[in-house]
């Protein structure tokens, strides 16, 4: 993931993610090992708590997009998928 210029690569590749994608990703890159409670990124992501719906949906579009283990889902809530 390259922070400054806001891209994402797989494989060599280029993914192109929306700004809320890229703001999730962001958030569980920078914080390793960390569970975050939906809530917490909804807030962190859309400003608001309460979209947890949205949270739900954003984390399948990162799993579709760069592949399904990138954020686990686990006790608690979410967090990145480089443990298992």
């Amino acid at each position: 993931m390259d922070l400054a210029g806001r891209g994402v690569y797989v494989a060599g590749r280029r993914v192109d993610l929306s700004l809320k994608e890229f703001a999730l990703l962001e958030t569980l890159l920078l914080h390793p090992g960390r569970v975050f409670a939906p809530e917490e990124l909804a807030e962190r992501v859309f400003g608001d708590p309460e979209k947890v719906g949205a949270v739900k949906v954003y984390v399948h579009y990162l799993r579709q997009k760069l592949f399904p283990e990138v954020v686990r889902t686990v006790p608690g809530g979410y967090r990145l998928g480089d443990e298992p």
